[in-house]
């Protein structure tokens, strides 16, 4: 496998598309979402709906879990220590401290995910995602893993900023 095959970072999605539409596969006008998973079951039975599925659950999985350990953790480990209050100015610290958290965490199974499945629709489709992973390690050493993390951070940063305050000062409302 060449070094530009595992370094596409190419939209999914984008990329199926074209590739189906070189093909003569596009999806036509008229078709929904429920053709489509049952044409994916009769050409690939039930499991090829569920194909590619394991990075995305363990995406999720260490997104949640570095958001946890970022937010949490500054609020018992960095905020409780220093003798901060918790408030809203400490939920904002520790918000981007949870964006942190959970770039730094997902963001090999975000690279192994969008490589796999890119890959998928090419000539030399990976047999597995530890292939995949591999395939990252080999080409780009550890580093190929944080792609784009940069941008990853810029995306969860404001989310994590508005919503996990606001989560906070929900529950207090509620007196939870």
């Amino acid at each position: 496998r060449n070094s530009t095959h595992t370094r596409s970072t190419a939209n999914t999605t984008q990329t199926q598309h074209k590739n189906n539409k070189t093909l003569g596969s596009a999806p036509t006008a008229g078709d929904g979402w429920a053709r489509g998973v049952v044409r994916a079951a009769k050409s690939g039975g039930i499991g090829a709906l569920y194909k590619g599925s394991g990075p995305l659950v363990v995406r999720g999985a260490t997104l949640s879990a570095g958001n946890q350990l970022g937010y949490d953790g500054f609020k018992k480990y960095v905020m409780a220590p220093a003798g901060l209050t918790d408030g809203p100015v400490a939920q904002l610290f520790a918000s981007v401290c949870g964006a942190l958290g959970s770039t730094v965490f997902a963001c090999p199974a975000d690279v192994v995910t969008t490589r796999y499945m890119a890959a998928a629709s090419t000539a030399e489709p990976f047999r597995a995602p530890l292939a995949c992973a591999s395939a990252v390690l080999a080409a780009e050493g550890p580093a190929g893993f944080y792609r784009g993390s940069t941008a990853l951070f810029a995306k969860r940063a404001p989310l994590y900023l508005l919503s996990m305050p606001l989560h906070e000062q929900i529950r207090r409302l509620m007196g939870l």
